[in-house]
């Protein structure tokens, strides 16, 4: 069965159990992001408005619409992302997109010489 963004569901069981909890409100919170309008054009996934995907090589890759800092590439942004499946590959987009969030705050935050 192919899994798709478009179906997934932050409040499936299967994330119930990716977080070790047993009732929906034991899951963590998360915003809304918005979601890219690229879907349904060639090759492309629908994924947050700050990532463009597409199949490749028996898996998914992604990547970053803007470019990051030189701070953030240091303290671990990646510019590219792979997964084996959609869902995977929409986790892996998030996760990174909070990290260059405050990646890029901590930077706003240093004194300057």
């Amino acid at each position: 069965m192919e899994r798709s963004l478009a179906h997934f569901n932050p409040d499936h069981e299967s994330v119930r159990k990716l977080f070790g909890a047993t009732t929906d409100n034991e899951v963590p919170k998360m915003p809304k992001r918005s979601v890219s309008n690229n879907y349904g054009k060639t090759g492309q996934l629908p994924l947050m408005s700050d990532w463009e995907g597409e199949r490749s090589d028996g898996g998914f890759r992604a990547q970053r619409v803007s470019g990051l800092s030189e701070y953030q590439v240091l303290n671990g942004c990646l510019g590219e992302v792979r997964a084996q499946d959609e869902g995977e590959l929409w986790l892996l987009c998030d996760a990174q997109t909070r990290l260059s969030e405050r990646i890029a705050l901590a930077e706003s935050t240093r004194r300057r010489p």
